[in-house]
């Protein structure tokens, strides 16, 4: 393991690991095939602005089904955890971690 620029933390191995926050509404409009997710910036928006976009556009967009497959086919782990503010306001922290070597 190796420190090379300072306040980032960096290994010499191969392992991939993504984490996303997103609130609960968009984790739930997502699962039920509401908003789509743009899968290189992480963004979900919703079915109207999709359907607005060039098919070229679009291709860079998942549906939770397309997503769930993406994860299995690409020999990943996915761990969620919901977290709950004082107001109620639900987030979702999503971690994905995976091999790239």
């Amino acid at each position: 393991m190796e420190n090379i620029r300072i306040g980032v933390f960096e290994t010499n191995s191969s392992s991939v690991y993504s984490c996303t926050f997103c609130f609960e509404s968009e984790w739930e409009a997502f699962h039920q095939g509401k908003m789509p997710i743009n899968s290189e910036e992480e963004k979900f928006i919703s079915r109207e602005e999709y359907n607005k976009l060039a098919p070229d556009q679009q291709r860079n967009y998942l549906d939770y089904t397309e997503w769930n497959e993406w994860i299995y086919d690409a020999g990943l782990e996915v761990t969620m955890t919901k977290w709950t503010n004082r107001e109620g306001l639900g987030r979702i922290e999503i971690d994905v971690d995976g091999y790239n070597g």
